[in-house]
């Protein structure tokens, strides 16, 4: 099996005909866990990881170097989610004051709504629909509100 899939199986839930054993996992190697580790700080999948390996894999045990990587992935992704939830908090409630109809969505709302601990949805920004007409007075109504606003890319990510 390769590590990519292995990765896979070891941050999804428990999948027919896919059981992870642990012979599969006793035969990886020092160099096979660090790329696992890799990969999960790669695509922010730790605590995903972590959480599978305490719910749909209890019966498997990781190496506790890989496990102690884990936790300080998903302790650090909760305190992230933290910072990210008292922001969006900040961010509606200056919205909502000012009137401007606003709605979070993708990572905001899957990580609060749809994930059983927030740091299972690493954020790394906040997107929020605004009405076009509203755009200008959002944006004021936020600076206002103690934001302040980056430069813009000068390079679009979809030609990077």
């Amino acid at each position: 099996m390769s590590l990519k899939l292995l990765t896979l199986d070891l941050t999804s839930p428990a999948r027919p005909g896919h059981s992870l054993t642990q012979p599969q996992l006793d035969a990886l190697t020092d160099a096979d866990w660090t790329e696992i580790l890799r990969m999960a700080r790669q695509h922010r999948i730790g605590p995903m990881m972590r959480w599978q390996s305490q719910h749909a894999h209890p019966h498997i045990k990781v190496p506790k170097r890989v496990a102690d990587a884990l936790t300080k992935q998903h302790k650090n992704w909760t305190a992230r989610a933290m910072a990210m939830q008292r922001e969006l908090l900040r961010v509606h409630g200056i919205l909502e004051a000012a009137g401007i109809p606003h709605v979070f969505l993708k990572g905001a709302y899957l990580a609060y709504c749809v994930y059983p601990h927030p740091a299972l949805r690493p954020l790394r920004d906040l997107d929020i629909l605004i009405p076009p007409e509203r755009l200008t007075d959002a944006r004021a109504a936020l600076i206002a509100g103690g934001l302040s606003t980056l430069r813009r890319f000068e390079v679009m990510p979809e030609s990077m």
